[in-house]
């Protein structure tokens, strides 16, 4: 359990990021398509807009990565995790 504490405060941190380096809507936005895509591949039974939410979240993960060397040292560490669980949740669900 420890590891889902971990990848929920990443996600959390993550949100938190794209909050405050592009906007509130788009943090929403984000939000929303993490919590699809984390339900689609909880419930393996919710495939709606998965390529789509995906796509999202590949989109913000490029804006943060195009930061300033200043602004992205800080959180470079946390962005493989998201990554990693997006690619995860990719061979999980769209085969």
């Amino acid at each position: 359990m420890k590891e889902l504490d971990i990848l929920r405060l990443e996600i959390n941190y993550f949100l938190c990021i794209v909050d405050s380096t592009l906007s509130v809507e788009d943090s929403n936005l984000a939000k929303e398509a993490l919590n699809s895509l984390v339900t689609s591949f909880l419930f393996a039974n919710q495939h709606n807009f998965c390529e789509y939410h995906i796509q999202i979240i590949e989109d913000y993960i490029s804006s943060i990565s195009n930061l300033s060397e200043e602004e992205y040292r800080y959180i470079k560490r946390n962005i493989p995790h998201v990554i990693n669980l997006l690619n995860l949740i990719k061979q999980e669900i769209i085969k």
